[in-house]
């Protein structure tokens, strides 16, 4: 090997472990650490020959997808992280006796709304939550269970110690304290004053302070909730956004079955945050070069961010935030420190 071949495998393993190293100390891959040990944990009891296959299956289709249909659309290769994150998250929702078939057709299916329902002001980002549209779009199509054994349902009070343990740790780095507190407040609050207006409740309302059910809306304000393109920065906004959620998901619950009541609140609260947004632009004035905070640029991607400042880093960050090169044959080749959840 010449000297200048070597010089410049070296370049690039330096610029490689530099990629990771960023992406490592991100949100996303917090998260991505965060899912695969709640795999880890909660897999063997469930069945490693079931959550194995359907984790794989949802994971490799969302990220197929998301690759393809970048690739077509913006003539951009990207590392689809985001994607991945998506299947990890619909494959620890879905019950793992469901058919082969359906884990990987709902990862397939939350990458097509990313792509589908996007903000007309800003083409590049996504209106809904991709995985709570594969969960609902899976009861829908397919009449699938959620078990959301991902939340540790299954094993007792230190596991879920656990699961607060490592959605503190990714609130934390993406600052969405107020808006998963103000959630699970509103959430268990609704449902205590409806226990009170009931007269103690009925069976299916007492449920909602039990087992599968407190671990799930948990797993959800941590990790579905939070996620950055498609929920607010401002804390005035995070408690508005909250409350939405909370109150569609306890609305939710009276008129549907099962757990589909908190990802149909989530769409419906990521719909009322495009329109507040939407409305907010039409009033909003025109300052030419004036930079809104959420649109600043951030140099450092290790810093924290503020309330007000959108992180690139963030595991639902625009690709535009991460740098590109064109390769010989004119396509983008885009750095791995974003994608959309």
């Amino acid at each position: 090997m010449t000297a200048t071949a070597m010089t410049a495998a070296a370049m690039t393993s330096g610029h490689l472990a530099r990629r990771l190293r960023r992406f490592w100390r991100s949100p996303k891959g917090y998260l991505l650490i965060m899912l695969v040990a709640l795999a880890a944990v909660a897999g063997p009891g469930e069945g490693l020959s079931r959550v194995g296959p359907a984790i794989l299956g949802a994971a490799l289709a969302a990220a197929l997808l998301d690759v393809g249909l970048t690739l077509l659309t913006r003539r951009v290769w990207i590392v689809p992280d985001g994607a991945i994150l998506s299947g990890l998250i619909v494959a620890l929702v879905l019950s793992p006796r469901e058919p082969w078939y359906v884990p990987p057709a709902a990862g397939a299916l939350a990458i097509l709304s990313k792509h589908l329902f996007r903000n007309p002001w800003a083409p590049r980002a996504h209106v809904f939550n991709p995985a709570a549209v594969a969960l609902l779009g899976s009861i829908v199509l397919f009449n699938s269970g959620q078990s959301w054994w991902g939340a540790l349902p299954a094993l007792p009070l230190p596991a879920l110690l656990a699961l607060l343990t490592a959605g503190y740790i990714v609130v934390d780095r993406i600052n969405k304290f107020r808006q998963a507190l103000t959630f699970l407040g509103m959430y268990f609050g609704l449902f205590t004053f409806a226990s009170f207006m009931t007269m103690g409740g009925t069976a299916r309302l007492a449920e909602v302070f039990r087992v599968p059910f407190v671990n799930a809306a948990l797993f959800f304000a941590l990790v579905m909730l939070t996620d950055p393109p498609t929920s607010p920065n401002h804390e005035q906004e995070q408690v508005y956004f909250g409350v939405v959620v909370a109150g569609v998901s306890v609305a939710a619950f009276f008129l549907l079955q099962g757990l589909a009541f908190l990802p149909m609140g989530l769409l419906i609260g990521n719909a009322w945050l495009a329109w507040r947004r939407a409305r907010g632009r039409d009033r909003a004035p025109a300052c030419p070069g004036e930079q809104s905070a959420a649109a600043a640029p951030i140099d450092d991607p290790g810093a924290r961010p503020t309330a007000d400042a959108a992180w690139p880093a963030t595991r639902g960050a625009s690709h535009d935030a991460s740098a590109t090169a064109r390769t010989p044959n004119g396509l983008l080749v885009q750095e791995p420190m974003e994608g959309d959840m």
